[in-house]
């Protein structure tokens, strides 16, 4: 499965998917799921390294989608209106991001 559209809606991404299926996702809920190290942290051998970016004391212009990129074949990546852009979000993390009855009865199972 793959995405055959992405749009930057107002207050959403929408994806369409190969399967037909369409996601929505608000950028609040797209941001504050950014994967990159500087707002996850990052496992190294001595134990995990705390995130560089506090999601609390991010200002409007983070929670800004400026566009959209894909990466390779499985992922798209994003540049923020505070510039950050370094997070890549797989298609299956997006996918679990849809908040629509069919795909949280799906993850609920």
């Amino acid at each position: 499965m793959e995405p055959t559209n992405v749009e930057i809606l107002p207050n959403d991404l929408a994806i369409n998917w190969s399967d037909g299926h369409e996601t929505y996702i608000d950028f609040v809920t797209l941001r504050n799921a950014c994967p990159c190290a500087a707002c996850r942290g990052e496992g190294h051998l001595w134990g995990k390294t705390a995130p560089t970016i506090d999601a609390s004391k991010l200002g409007a212009d983070a929670f800004e989608l400026v566009s959209v990129s894909g990466v390779g074949s499985y992922a798209i990546s994003f540049v923020w209106g505070d510039k950050h852009d370094s997070g890549i979000f797989s298609y299956t993390l997006l996918k679990s991001l849809c908040q629509c009855d069919s795909c949280v009865a799906e993850r609920a199972e």
